[in-house]
């Protein structure tokens, strides 16, 4: 398996936060449910704090030694970007979003793993944490009333 450096790794997890946050963006305009629309916001909200987390770490914000490199995970490997469309339904749509947290919760577990404990570790733990608890966020607007009304 191919190994990516420190920087690599960053810049692939800082785009794919910037299109979390586009997406679910894009979705919280799409929807007229106000309580899916406060969820989609509150979730765009998160992911833009994630990759000021991530820039800042990039930046040598964070104490801790970043690994050399790291093997390939999900997030950097498989599947496509996506950006929400109107040629997708919102079921089509919140599934990829399922799909890339759960891509993204498997980053930050690799992650997590491949460094030394302290608080860049720590940090990996709780992104990783943050993202589980988007994708059971979304699983739940799946069978919501307000994934109905979408």
């Amino acid at each position: 398996m191919e190994r990516r450096s420190w920087e690599q790794i960053l810049n692939r997890a800082i785009a794919k936060e910037q299109e979390a946050f586009s997406n679910y963006r894009a979705l919280a305009k799409w929807v007229d449910n106000p309580g899916g629309k406060q969820m989609l916001s509150e979730l765009a909200e998160e992911e833009r704090r994630h990759k000021e987390i991530l820039e800042g770490w990039k930046e040598g914000k964070m104490r801790g030694k970043p690994p050399s490199s790291l093997p390939d995970s999900r997030l950097l490997v498989e599947g496509r970007d996506f950006k929400v469309d109107k040629d997708l339904t919102p079921e089509e749509a919140v599934r990829l979003a399922i799909r890339e947290e759960e891509r993204a919760f498997s980053f930050y577990q690799d992650l997590s793993r491949g460094l030394e404990e302290g608080e860049t570790k720590i940090l990996s733990e709780r992104l990783a944490g943050e993202e589980k608890k988007h994708r059971l966020r979304l699983e739940a607007l799946l069978g919501s009333q307000i994934f109905q009304e979408m």
